[in-house]
């Protein structure tokens, strides 16, 4: 048996074992037994939970094997126990098709020996907490090197469609004159910038000033663990 196919296995087992980790569903089922009191109803949202948590999980170990298998790696490094349950419970909930491919590919990124990357809590707890539109953001603003934007930022107002890099001597282009991002997109930014993912500048009276943002180390290195 190669080396991905005991990979592909392992991987499996776990799920099996994560998908069998009923104690939250009976808390859960527990506390909403307290207004609806019938085993049944708590039987119900149960047995669906582990349903969908299971298709999650198969759903994610075939986008995994599909990005390795296709970025050609012979070889992967073992996940550790302690990351790998966390990462699976996490990612087997994930029902956005585009997240569901960030998931995918912080797991092969994290197996693969030739790259840097590791499984960490605080890439699991990104991507639990941000929507595909934050995401999609971060893209945007990550699409640029780092670093031509790590003092220069990024103007704003034209998100999502396109983030607009800044200059060394901080003007606002013409394109972003008098704009102001949409109120969708701040609140996807101030999300981003409690996560880690980036820093805003203030106002004069000391307030967020959402129109251009820089990026942070942290935000630099999620984004591309999360990229094939």
């Amino acid at each position: 048996m190669s080396d991905i196919e005991e990979s592909a296995k392992a991987v499996q087992e776990v799920s099996k074992v994560a998908g069998k980790t009923v104690d939250g569903v009976r808390d859960l089922a527990s506390f909403i037994g307290k207004f609806v009191p019938t085993e049944e109803v708590a039987g119900i949202i149960r047995d669906r939970f582990q349903y969908f948590r299971y298709v999650g999980q198969i759903k994610l170990i075939q986008k995994a094997e599909a990005m390795w298998q296709q970025a050609g790696i012979l070889t992967l490094k073992p996940i550790p126990l302690k990351l790998a349950i966390p990462y699976l419970e996490a990612a087997a909930l994930e029902d956005d098709d585009s997240l569901q491919d960030k998931w995918a590919a912080l797991l092969v990124n994290a197996a693969n020996p030739a790259k840097s990357v590791d499984l960490s809590r605080s890439y699991i707890a990104i991507l639990e907490e941000i929507t595909p539109f934050e995401a999609a953001l971060l893209d945007k603003i990550y699409g640029f090197p780092f670093d031509s934007i790590q003092h220069n930022g990024i103007w704003t107002a034209e998100l999502p469609d396109r983030a607009i890099a800044g200059n060394e001597k901080e003007e606002e282009p013409a394109q972003v004159k008098d704009k102001n991002p949409s109120e969708l997109v701040v609140l996807g930014l101030a999300n981003l910038k409690r996560l880690g993912c980036i820093q805003t500048a203030s106002t004069w009276g000391g307030g967020e000033n959402f129109k251009r943002i820089l990026p942070t180390v942290l935000g630099k290195h999620f984004v591309a663990a999360c990229t094939m």
